[in-house]
């Protein structure tokens, strides 16, 4: 239209010059000028007016479009039924023979939620310090993974940072020598201090207990000639952290499924009440114990029943544990909610509430086995319950507003 206007006005000129003489040549030009100067007037009315758009059209990208029926105030939220079936058709789909999917939702794929959760809590409880328990650590890669993923916030703003006390726990002798060999080649001194790795195994009794230790993660307590323990000394403290085999040995073991030996078998309170003692001084009187880790081929029960003092005291904010069949989620689930705790499976996007009577399904008293996964348990209605659901559900608006329905 501009290119168009200004051709007009142009010729118009230039014929107005050409015939000067004629009489009409001053009408000519005052008609160019007026012409003009409405062309100059509509050339900036427009340029504001797409100015005004582009920055409409810029700030309607820049806020979310949130669909105000999916929130909590106008009602939105699912109901009860409604997840129950949403939960239901996961379960189905997910926990199905043969089925390895869920294996690696892991403590490796929670602890930026942890990290997290402890950041946000450091604002108000300054730097106190937080206990992680990897029961069953194999050769060490939960126990890198931690000590990497919680290294403290250093400099000025040190003071909101959560240092951790990591206590890893490994049974086979081979595989505890391999962890010990990889963390110190992997991991400098400074987070080495902050990890205690001890060569001895938790269950649900005491004793030096016979261990089927083929020399890889498929080690597992056998035996049952339990006896009383006393807490640990410092002597047998000091033993239990060293590798029992020389580096030769070790490295040139070959894996053997026959192999047995004996190890020193522990309940997880028996445990945390050595390490208070003023002459162990692992972890301090009643620190918190911030996440659990378990994952000890079928014996993860076992472990959690072992723990029945911390557990009543609410000392475990969060525990992690392994399944492979359904007959142990309802196990666990039913231990555990007797502490006030609530059990979760983990899947890639949704924690799923396994729980009765209320969150169970149908399908899950197949007892399907064969089938590789993990579960979270935490303390019910409890800040770092809530926070974790609203992390893991960030983009479900309705599923993240949805955690007091459970």
């Amino acid at each position: 239209y501009y290119r168009n206007n200004n051709t007009i006005i142009m010729v118009m000129m230039a014929r107005s010059f050409a015939a000067s003489h004629h009489r009409w040549i001053w009408w000519v030009m005052a008609t160019a000028v007026i012409l003009s100067l409405c062309n100059i007037v509509f050339f900036f009315s427009m340029m504001q007016q797409q100015q005004k758009q582009h920055h409409n059209n810029s700030a309607q990208a820049q806020e979310p479009i949130i669909d105000t029926s999916q929130l909590p105030c106008t009602g939105g939220l699912y109901s009860k039924h409604e997840l129950k079936n949403i939960f239901n058709e996961i379960v189905k789909k997910e926990v199905q023979w043969n089925n390895w999917n869920m294996g690696c939702n892991d403590l490796q794929f929670l602890t930026s939620y942890f990290r997290s959760i402890l950041y946000r809590r450091g604002w108000s409880e300054k730097r106190r310090r937080k206990v992680i328990i990897d029961v069953g650590a194999n050769e060490g890669d939960d126990t890198i993974s931690i000590l990497k993923s919680f290294q403290p916030i250093l400099q000025m703003c040190e003071r909101f940072s959560s240092p951790i006390q990591l206590i890893s726990v490994e049974p086979s002798p081979k595989v505890f020598c391999e962890m010990t060999d990889i963390v110190s080649a992997r991991m400098v001194d400074e987070d080495r201090r902050n990890n205690i790795m001890l060569n001895i195994a938790l269950s649900d009794k005491t004793g030096h207990l016979i261990f089927a230790d083929p020399g890889n993660e498929g080690g597992k307590l056998i035996g049952n000639n339990y006896t009383t323990l006393p807490k640990i000394t410092p002597v047998e403290l000091e033993s239990f952290t060293h590798c029992k085999y020389r580096e030769d040995e070790f490295r040139n073991m070959s894996v053997d499924y026959r192999r047995e030996t004996k190890v020193p078998t522990y309940t997880l309170d028996l445990l945390v009440s050595s390490l208070e003692e003023p002459s162990l001084d692992g972890i301090h009187q009643n620190e918190e114990i911030f996440v659990v880790k378990i994952d000890t081929e079928g014996h993860d029960y076992s472990v959690l029943l072992g723990a029945n003092n911390l557990l009543q005291k609410k000392r475990i904010t969060f525990i992690v544990f392994e399944v492979f069949s359904n007959s142990r989620v309802k196990l666990i689930s039913k231990h555990m909610s007797q502490f006030d705790y609530q059990c979760f499976l983990l899947t890639k996007d949704t924690l799923v509430p396994v729980h009765e009577p209320d969150w169970w399904y149908a399908h899950m008293d197949n007892f399907t086995r064969r089938w590789w996964g993990n579960g979270l348990c935490g303390i019910k209605g409890s800040k770092d319950m809530q926070m974790l659901w609203r992390m893991y559900h960030s983009d479900n608006m309705k599923l993240l507003s949805s955690y007091e329905i459970l």
